[in-house]
């Protein structure tokens, strides 16, 4: 991952949440707002399209946005790169 920790899965989403926030990404394309999550291990990138993506609705939720991703990237990582 970016870094050492372990720990329970909670606890890996609330670390990677507030240490490697900055990892998810926000991007447009075309009419849609995606957030965007890179795995450190394979660099696939992960896509996915919010309901809504305002800038207003993204600082608001930006928290649960990362934890989702962070949930996506932990779920790939555990079933593609499990040692």
């Amino acid at each position: 991952m970016y870094c050492a920790a372990e720990g329970e899965i909670g606890e890996l989403h609330a670390h990677l949440r507030d240490s490697h926030g900055d990892r998810v990404r926000i991007e447009e394309q075309a009419d849609r707002v995606l957030y965007v999550v890179e795995c450190p291990a394979c660099g696939s990138c992960y896509r996915k399209p919010m309901k809504k993506g305002d800038a207003a609705f993204v600082e608001e939720f930006g928290d649960v946005i990362r934890l989702v991703a962070f949930d996506m990237l932990l779920n790939h990582v555990l079933a593609e790169h499990a040692e």
